[in-house]
């Protein structure tokens, strides 16, 4: 019972009483439990049973107590609780509203910041416009200032010019007119240039600058005659500081040309005008240099005071002046030269030139040049020049062995030279006469043979000129730079060959190079060279076994063709031989000029089916290597059109190409234009004729053409 109450003193205890103290009290309790029941001290146990009572009922007013404390503290740990989670809630409100407070603060504070901001970019934006507007007002007050300056600067400028104008042969005026140019930094205008520069040579006629600077200015930049003023006498000249003769300034003149400055050319010759004026030789000399050159118009005013002022006449002016003249009568450019009065001023030693007989024999008088020529022959055995003359005499008398002889003659003595002049000058007969004779093939075999000597000689310049042959081989030189293939273009004749040739010569700036002799045989190396690239030539050449071999063996793997309808083609050959009847020998010329109906008649027997079987034979050659055809019709139909097919078929680069160059007229070139018609022979050709011309058109033209009945 004892240890029941104990233990529920303990019980009691351990439910109030902290651990540590209900610890110490069961043990306290088993130390008294044990003390009482090992001496029987029940008195005590009484007493300790009475203590134990009143520490038990103490312990229940304890536990009540703590009881009573106990439902306090729940009441506090609620209250607590509550305060707690209202202090949470109220806390939480709190940072809900400051955080809304933080941010409306945030966003009003980031207005402002941007409100500030924009403020201050739109009073940056103000500033710079006022910085702005003040630059304005100082660049405006600066440029009127200028234009003031500018004024007042032009102003003296033009009374400076005024002044000379009121006295224009004051070389001090024209000296302060030039200082205010240089001094404003402004180029001299040419015609003032070109005056001044007359001033000067007034007073220094001998100072070879001055002609250089103004035939600068004259024919590089104005266009005009490059040539001196014969109305100015200058003072007699005395060989002082420069003692060269007249034959050192004509020298000088060629050696200029060499080094390809004409300018040069013209100035040397200007002083030979200037300083040796009893003479007609500078005048003479010049009129040659300007025919090599092509400037017909100046050569021929250079030519007139040759002829009209020559107060002597010697061998080196008969020989500058006949040779100018030739070259004008070659050209069909001597006007209304007199030059025949001049001829016979001539001593008969004299008139021995070569250029003479042809002077005589472009006039027409064939028996006179037949004449002179045995003369000239005799004098000058030599000269390739002669030889050449002397071949066209003998084609004009239609002794065709003769003049294929002088032809040969020639090219052995001088083999560029006259190479070039015959291409230029007498393709159609040099080629004719070798045909008719059946020495093409002799003639191109020993021109492949002689070509070894002479690696450059197929490349034509557009002129006899040294300078021309430089430009010639500058031009070959970029073209292969450029990667430009050789344009090997073959076309019927009157079908627009000198045009079409010149989208190559001109729209890629390709000079001539030759591969053939004329239209009659190709030249294998001539060939081969050409094929390298970087070339043009424009030929009519025949579509023979041989030569289109001669093609294959090369390597030419394409050819361009153009051709055009054979009936409008008769109608154009017929004109074409009257314009350019001195291309043909006498009795083919004199048959042009008759009645029209026989001139049809005429051209349907020779050369319609001429035409008819130039173009078969290309077509034929397609079996070998391929033909590109083109033809007339489409080119005057749609020349941009037309334009894209040939470029496409020569393949070059066209970004190398200058359109605008190739579709121009240029200034000294005969077109052979005559009304550039694609059916006129409807009109001019009988129904029989009609009839006659269609029947010998081969019916796969028709389809491969688009020519119509």
């Amino acid at each position: 019972m004892s240890n029941s109450r104990a233990g529920r003193a303990r019980r009691s205890l351990g439910i109030f009483l902290p651990k540590s103290l209900r610890a110490r009290l069961s043990r306290v309790a088993r130390g008294i439990i044990w003390l009482l029941g090992q001496h029987g001290l029940r008195l005590e146990l009484t007493q300790l049973e009475q203590q134990s009572s009143n520490l038990g009922m103490r312990l229940a007013e304890l536990d009540a107590s703590l009881a009573e404390r106990g439902a306090e503290l729940r009441k506090i740990e609620v209250f607590c609780e509550d305060l707690d989670s209202r202090l949470f809630a109220r806390l939480a409100e709190l940072d809900r509203r400051l955080i809304e407070r933080d941010a409306t603060l945030r966003d009003d504070l980031t207005a402002k910041i941007n409100e500030l901001g924009n403020l201050s970019d739109r009073l940056s934006t103000d500033l710079a416009r006022l910085a702005g507007i003040d630059a304005r007002l100082a660049e405006q007050a600066a440029g009127r200032e200028s234009e003031f300056r500018k004024i007042l600067d032009y102003h003296d400028l033009l009374n400076a010019h005024l002044a000379l104008v009121r006295r224009p042969d004051d070389i001090l005026l024209a000296r302060q007119l030039m200082s205010k140019f240089h001094l404003l930094d402004k180029n001299l205008p040419d015609d003032i240039q070109e005056q001044m520069l007359r001033l000067e040579l007034h007073e220094r006629p001998y100072d070879e600058k001055l002609p250089y600077a103004l035939v600068a200015v004259l024919y590089g930049k104005l266009g005009r005659a490059p040539l001196p003023d014969p109305s100015l006498s200058p003072a007699k000249f005395v060989p002082a500081g420069d003692p060269r003769s007249l034959d050192d300034l004509v020298k000088s003149a060629e050696a200029h040309a060499r080094t390809g400055d004409p300018f040069a050319v013209y100035a040397a010759l200007w002083q030979a005008i200037v300083r040796y004026p009893d003479t007609s030789r500078g005048w003479a000399e010049f009129a040659r240099h300007l025919a090599l050159r092509g400037a017909w118009s100046y050569c021929r005013t250079a030519a007139s005071h040759a002829l009209n002022n020559a107060k002597t006449i010697d061998a080196a002016t008969v020989a500058s002046l006949s040779a100018a003249l030739s070259i004008l009568a070659d050209e069909g450019q001597l006007a209304d030269l007199d030059w025949q009065s001049w001829v016979q001023k001539l001593t008969p030693t004299q008139r021995m030139r070569a250029p003479i007989v042809n002077l005589l024999l472009r006039s027409g008088d064939v028996e006179a040049a037949s004449t002179l020529l045995p003369q000239v022959i005799k004098k000058r055995p030599k000269d390739a020049r002669t030889w050449l003359i002397a071949s066209r005499v003998a084609y004009e008398q239609e002794r065709l062995a003769d003049s294929y002889s002088y032809l040969r003659s020639a090219l052995e003595l001088d083999f560029p030279a006259s190479l070039h002049e015959i291409v230029r000058v007498t393709s159609a007969a040099a080629s004719l006469a070798a045909i008719e004779l059946g020495k093409e093939d002799e003639l191109a075999d020993w021109v492949s043979e002689t070509t070894i000597a002479y690696p450059e000689v197929n490349l034509l310049p557009a002129r006899p000129s040294p300078e021309a042959l430089l430009s010639a081989q500058r031009m070959r030189r970029v073209a292969l730079e450029h990667g430009l293939p050789s344009a090997l273009l073959i076309t019927q004749a009157k079908s627009g060959s000198v045009s079409i040739g010149n989208i190559f010569t001109s729209g890629f700036s390709l000079p001539t190079v030759l591969y053939s002799f004329v239209h009659a045989r190709v030249v294998l190396p001539w060939l081969a060279d050409f094929l390298r690239g970087g070339g043009c030539y424009t030929t009519h050449l025949l579509p023979t076994q041989r030569n289109v071999d001669l093609l294959v063996q090369a390597g030419a793997r394409t050819v361009i063709v153009n051709v055009r309808d054979p009936r409008q083609l008769l109608i154009s050959q017929i004109e074409h031989v009257r314009t350019y009847s001195d291309q043909l020998p006498p009795s083919i010329r004199d048959r042009s000029t008759g009645d029209y109906d026989e001139n049809i008649d005429r051209a349907m027997e020779d050369a319609f089916p001429s035409a008819v079987a130039w173009i078969d034979g290309w077509i034929k050659a397609g079996g070998k290597l391929t033909v590109n055809f083109t033809t007339f019709e489409e080119f005057v139909g749609d020349r941009e059109r037309f334009l894209e097919k040939i470029l496409a078929y020569y393949g070059g680069d066209q970004k190398y190409f200058h359109h605008h160059a190739a579709v121009t007229e240029h200034a000294g070139i005969d077109y052979h234009r005559r009304r550039g018609e694609v059916d006129e022979w409807r009109a001019l050709l009988s129904p029989q004729q009609l009839k006659q011309v269609n029947m010998a058109i081969p019916d796969h033209f028709w389809e491969k053409f688009g020519w119509r009945p």
